[in-house]
């Protein structure tokens, strides 16, 4: 008897799998940037834990005298503080990186011990 095998379709890896991104402050295009994190596989919380991966601020947010009770947080817990453009340049890295991978199959790569 043959045994059904389902062959698992080897999934691309997204750019932002299990990250969890936090926002503090008041974000433009707030929305947008979260769609852009969950199409891409990461999670947006409202609170700060242990877990976050990012936090997102504004500058300004950053450059206040008082710092707001999120951006201690991620001070204190070593939790990277970037602006929302950083989402940008995240994505567009990983979309590059996914380019360079697909590269690896096209049919006139030059093997150099192919010289005969």
């Amino acid at each position: 008897k043959k045994k059904n095998v389902k062959k698992k379709k080897k999934k691309k890896a997204k750019c932002f799998d299990d990250e969890v991104f936090v926002f503090a402050g008041r974000v433009k295009n707030k929305r947008e940037y979260i769609l852009k994190i969950e199409s891409n596989g990461g999670y947006v919380e409202n609170a700060m834990t242990e877990s976050t991966t990012y936090l997102i601020a504004t500058e300004d947010e950053q450059k206040k005298k008082k710092k707001p009770a999120k951006i201690l947080f991620a001070e204190e817990n070593d939790i990277p503080i970037h602006s929302p453009e950083y989402i940008d340049e995240l994505i567009e890295d990983h979309s590059d990186e996914m380019e360079d991978d697909d590269d690896d199959d096209d049919d006139d790569y030059d093997d150099e011990d192919d010289e005969d």
